[in-house]
């Protein structure tokens, strides 16, 4: 009788062992997916399955897409296996399923170009600076950058006017950096009286501030003498430095 209860309770696990699946439940409702670089980040529906335990999400390539939760985030244009995972948990097994994320180019319409999955618009340069990766570039100067009372000045070396002189230093990253500007007048007078120029390779002339006290005019200072002249027209030519 003991034999036959043994027998009958074997059964039964092995039964058991079966519905349950020695591989784990079948999963099922996870499908491939398909989105664009840039696409707002999308959270995954679980697959179907019997089992109650909670599902962990894995991405094959970072670098296509990552997940933080339940949450996936398109990274840009490839390719990557998107694998849904439950743990054990009683009498479940483990058990996996996985789907393939195709991430599709971003296709932008001109003059608008793909940056990072988004549609951008490229800056407008003002020569000498050149349009690099979408970023306004200024080319190497010949003189050295100076240092002065915590701002840092771009080497005086070519003549340009008012206009071009200011968007030149707004939009361009000059020397590996952004946020330059004209200096004002008092920051070239200290400047010049520093005798900080010396031996720096500048063009000592007059050259443009962004002081004024009328439009369409600024003053300049002259980085030889320290002369200023007042109200300079716009239209005309100074040299260019640039400070931050």
């Amino acid at each position: 009788m003991k034999n036959r209860l043994f027998l009958t309770l074997a059964a039964l696990g092995a039964a058991l062992l079966v519905a349950c699946g020695s591989g784990g439940v079948p999963l099922s409702n996870f499908p491939a997916l398909t989105a664009t670089e840039g696409d707002a980040p999308l959270t995954l529906t679980p697959p179907t399955s019997k089992s109650p335990a909670v599902f962990s999400y894995t991405s094959s390539d970072p670098q296509v897409a990552t997940i933080a939760g339940n949450v996936v985030t398109f990274v840009k244009a490839g390719t990557s296996t998107i694998t849904a995972s439950q743990p054990e948990l009683g009498s479940y097994n483990p058990t996996s399923i996985s789907a393939l994320l195709t991430v599709k180019v971003r296709t932008c319409t001109a003059p608008q170009v793909n940056q990072a999955g988004t549609c951008v618009t490229p800056p407008t340069c003002t020569a000498p600076a050149a349009l690099t990766n979408n970023v306004c570039v200024a080319p190497a100067t010949a003189g050295t950058f100076v240092s002065r009372n915590g701002l840092s000045f771009m080497p005086a070396t070519r003549i340009d006017t008012w206009t071009n002189a200011s968007a030149f230093c707004t939009t361009s990253t000059i020397n590996g950096t952004t946020g330059w500007r004209l200096p004002i007048q008092a920051e070239l007078t200290d400047l010049q009286a520093s005798g900080a120029l010396a031996g720096q390779g500048w063009s000592l002339g007059a050259t443009w501030t962004s002081s004024s006290s009328l439009t369409g005019a600024h003053n300049t200072v002259n980085l030889s003498s320290g002369a200023v002249v007042a109200n300079e027209v716009d239209g005309n030519g100074a040299y260019v430095s640039c400070v931050r």
